[in-house]
């Protein structure tokens, strides 16, 4: 259309020939050219417009998709903590609240005979074990001082004689009389043991 009917016409406009650039507008061949080119023009037209509704399709759909990804990701994480929070509080938590419980039972006890019971995952029923075996220990010791003390109630009427009987010994008389002595420490829950 431009060859054949736009450039001729200008050509002719500006050399004056108006009524002939005129006539040459209005030709069949120019209305074809112009039909033909207004119908090019609208081919190019639908054509990029259906490019442009598909590229807008196709970016609706990832991002739909995007969305949808990021919606999973995010439950996922959040069911993660979840499993994470009841996980620690049943493998960890409540085992040890079983375990501290059942030393402050033992602690409070008057005797202290409260047995430490192991509960929970092998690390913690492992910690429960030592504390058990150390409240073991520490009756055994509470005991022994316990024997020492009454060891000592039932003795001091004994340890109260000799007491006065070595203070009450006669001084040595004043000589060239020279005394030795050792001391060696008794060792035992009761002295002289």
């Amino acid at each position: 259309w431009v060859k054949t009917d736009a450039e001729p016409v200008v050509t002719l406009m500006e050399a004056g020939k108006r009524p002939r650039a005129m006539r040459e507008t209005n030709s069949t061949e120019a209305r074809a050219a112009f039909d033909a080119m207004t119908a090019s023009a609208r081919t190019l037209h639908d054509s990029v417009n259906a490019a442009r509704e598909q590229a807008a399709a196709s970016v609706a759909g990832v991002t739909r998709l995007l969305l949808i990804l990021t919606v999973l990701a995010v439950l996922l994480v959040a069911g993660a903590i979840t499993a994470l929070f009841i996980a620690l509080r049943t493998w960890v938590l409540e085992p040890l609240e079983a375990v501290g419980a059942s030393v402050r039972r033992a602690a409070d006890s008057p005797d202290h005979a409260a047995p430490i019971v192991p509960s929970g995952p092998p690390e913690i029923r492992a910690v429960a074990l030592d504390a058990e075996l150390l409240r073991r220990d520490l009756v055994k010791e509470i005991d022994e001082a316990e024997q020492a003390r009454e060891g000592l109630v039932q003795d001091a009427p004994l340890v109260a004689a000799m007491r006065a009987e070595l203070l009450g010994a006669p001084a040595l008389p004043d000589s060239d009389l020279a005394i030795a002595g050792w001391n060696q420490s008794a060792e035992g829950v009761v002295s002289g043991d």
